[in-house]
């Protein structure tokens, strides 16, 4: 079975801050960046966003996803089960397990160490800072 490989990332100048989310897609010889922000964020909400950015633009069902992330709580949320208190979360959890469920997603969590070299996790990275950082331009 053929696989679409996902990097994700969040950034945050402050917590809470101007933030931004960075994702870096493969598929074969095919490969795909996308990034955004907020002006007014979390970290964990941004890493989230990098996650829901990157299944939304997933086109069709038929291949495993696999998603790379450096956070833990990212894994936990969405594939441990763990709960928050935090309302702001839980509908983003909620929301990305919605995406999964109606377009029938099959998608596996994979964590990566953060900062050890990993060429599309250090790239979704930066583009998670970038858009942290024109975020933070926008609010001076």
């Amino acid at each position: 079975m053929k696989k679409i490989l996902i990097w994700t990332d969040g950034a945050c100048k402050g917590n809470p801050g101007p933030g931004g989310w960075g994702a870096v897609m493969k598929f074969g010889t095919h490969h795909k960046e996308l990034s955004g922000g907020r002006a007014n964020t979390t970290n964990n909400t941004m890493e989230l966003a990098a996650v829901y950015a990157a299944l939304a633009s997933v086109k069709n069902n038929k291949f495993d996803i696999v998603i790379h992330t450096d956070s833990a709580n990212v894994i936990g949320w969405l594939s441990l089960g763990w709960k928050t208190r935090k309302s702001h979360i839980a509908d983003a959890v909620m929301k990305i397990r919605n995406l999964i469920s109606e377009r029938g997603l099959r998608v596996s969590y994979k964590k990566v160490p953060a900062h050890s070299g990993i060429p599309e996790n250090e790239r979704a990275d930066t583009l998670a800072s970038n858009a942290a950082l024109a975020q933070e331009r926008r609010v001076k």
